[in-house]
């Protein structure tokens, strides 16, 4: 019976640092550097992320679909399990800076695709450029490989 009671307190644990992060759209209004987890809704975040590669396979995208967003639980089990590490971007000389997403493009394509606008998102902010002129901006993520900017 114990181990009911400690499965039961974990899962609660778990469940409340999952939803209990801070909100994206509160993390770029706020003005003071932040690097963590903050977590929205896709239908909020999609317009705040902006890609660091060119491309992506529709193939892969496609494959993600049928795998992982077949469902409205399926999609939010799988962005659960797939924080998605960003960038924040300047802000100033025609940008309105956001989140530059640095890997799992296809899973955040797939579930644009699959229209379940209302799963929710876990984004890592590995570190925040805000300050930072666009030029040195893109400069920085060319050096620090945070951005893949060749086509196939």
């Amino acid at each position: 019976m114990w181990f009911i009671g400690i499965s039961f307190l974990v899962a609660v644990t778990l469940l409340g640092n999952v939803h209990g992060l801070i909100d994206c759209d509160n993390v770029l209004r706020d003005t003071s550097t932040f690097e963590g987890r903050c977590n929205n809704k896709w239908h909020n975040l999609k317009g705040l992320v902006r890609p660091t590669q060119t491309q992506v396979g529709f193939a892969w995208v496609q494959w993600k679909l049928d795998k992982s967003f077949t469902s409205k639980n399926e999609a939010q089990e799988e962005m659960d399990e797939t924080p998605i590490p960003a960038v924040l971007g300047p802000v100033g000389n025609g940008t309105d800076g956001g989140f530059y997403i640095i890997d799992h493009h296809h899973e955040l394509s797939a579930l644009d695709f699959s229209g379940y606008d209302d799963t929710s998102v876990t984004l890592i902010v590995v570190c925040d450029r805000r300050s930072m002129s666009l030029d040195a901006f893109w400069e920085f993520m060319e050096q620090e490989a945070k951005v893949f900017l060749l086509a196939h």
